[in-house]
């Protein structure tokens, strides 16, 4: 059968049109009489849902298909609809003939004769089960979620607490073995044998390890406290970071190459300390067989901006490209340092939404990207 063969059947015939696109429509449509507020007549879905035949709804006052919750609602409803209102999405209960009730959007338009009255009113009901289920499912959702950000918030705060509360306890101690080693080598610099002194230096370097552990540790828990995102200029920030660092790039001849990085949303002190450790390692991390290179750079991503920063130094074995963001994790103890550098930059990146990871050069050194939402 050709298009223009069932033109002729269905749309030009009323039946297999109006008739069917008006009761097997899935809302449920209706008509009211303004005077009596009965129904007139209604589509097939309507009694279906209702649990009547159309025998036993027409002729029903409208109050009678609503929830009583609902009466004083659609009596006002009503009134407005009489003055010339339409009704646009109004939430309401209906009841069916089993006594169950379920929601509905009320729409309705008047439909008048030559005189402007108002023969009757063109009405449509859509059912909302589904969609009032899952707003509670999503209050609940939230509800649970605000109250796990709660919980959180107070962990940090605990967390935060413990750290200055260890900080302080942990200090203590170690002040007062430095006080008391001094106090013996003062005492004892001709009296000891020489092996003592090699001693002493072992302990005083394990002490300063520790408060540089310590001082470390209270750094990483403060990342992104009282911190309020703004604008910020990495390039700026990679300057700073330089100047930082002027004197062993000076040292050890680094060249350094640098793009125009965009401006971002983020945390200024946070994405300082984030280039800061980068630029560190990448200038620590050299092979003394090649002039030290870095590059900066950024890349212009959907959704999100990809820095890097890129060595050719002496590279990093992928077996650990996991581990070294782990707290207190190194992979390479011929250079000295805390192990929590590059967890702080896991976690200042992902403070600003983002990720960080690291590649291998395919020549010399690595490459580290990290990604910040626009």
């Amino acid at each position: 059968m050709n298009l223009h063969e069932l033109e002729k059947t269905n749309i030009r015939d009323p039946y297999n049109s109006h008739e069917v696109l008006y009761h097997e429509s899935p809302e449920m449509f209706m008509s009211i009489c303004p005077k009596t507020a009965k129904l007139i007549t209604c589509n097939i879905t309507l009694c279906k849902a209702l649990g009547y035949t159309s025998k036993e709804i027409i002729g029903k006052n409208i109050f009678e298909l609503y929830d009583e919750s609902c009466h004083d609602r659609v009596r006002t409803l009503f009134k407005g609809f009489l003055k010339g209102n339409i009704v646009e999405n109004e939430e309401l209960v209906v009841r069916k003939k089993d006594g169950n009730v379920f929601p509905v959007l009320l729409s309705a338009k008047a439909v008048r004769n030559n005189k402007g009255e108002i023969l009757f009113s063109n009405s449509c009901w859509r059912d909302i089960t589904k969609i009032k289920e899952l707003e509670s499912s999503l209050k609940k959702s939230n509800q649970l979620l605000n109250q796990k950000v709660k919980e959180l918030a107070q962990k940090n705060k605990e967390l935060e607490q413990f750290a200055y509360i260890v900080s302080h306890d942990l200090n203590t101690p170690l002040r007062n073995i430095k006080g008391v080693l001094n106090l013996i080598q003062e005492d004892s610099e001709s009296d000891v044998p020489p092996t003592w002194n090699t001693y002493f230096g072992y302990i005083n370097q394990s002490v300063a390890r520790m408060e540089r552990l310590i001082d470390t540790i209270l750094e990483f828990s403060k990342l992104g406290v009282k911190s309020e995102k703004q604008l910020v200029d990495p390039s700026l920030i990679l300057n700073e970071v330089l100047e930082d660092f002027a004197l062993e790039v000076k040292e050890q001849n680094v060249m350094v190459c640098k793009e125009k990085l965009p401006k971002v949303n983020g945390y200024s002190v946070e994405f300082h300390m984030l280039l800061q450790n980068l630029i560190g390692n990448a200038i620590k991390f050299q092979n003394k067989e090649r002039t030290p290179k870095i590059e900066v750079g950024a890349i212009d991503q959907e959704g999100e901006w990809m820095f890097y920063v890129k060595d050719n130094g002496i590279g990093i074995n992928l077996e650990y490209k996991h581990k070294i963001f782990s707290f207190f994790k190194r992979v390479n103890e011929d250079f000295k340092g805390t192990g929590i550098g590059l967890a702080q930059c896991k976690k200042i990146v992902e403070l600003h939404g983002g990720r960080i990871w690291v590649e291998r050069n395919k020549d010399v050194g690595s490459c580290f990207y990290f990604t910040i939402p626009k």
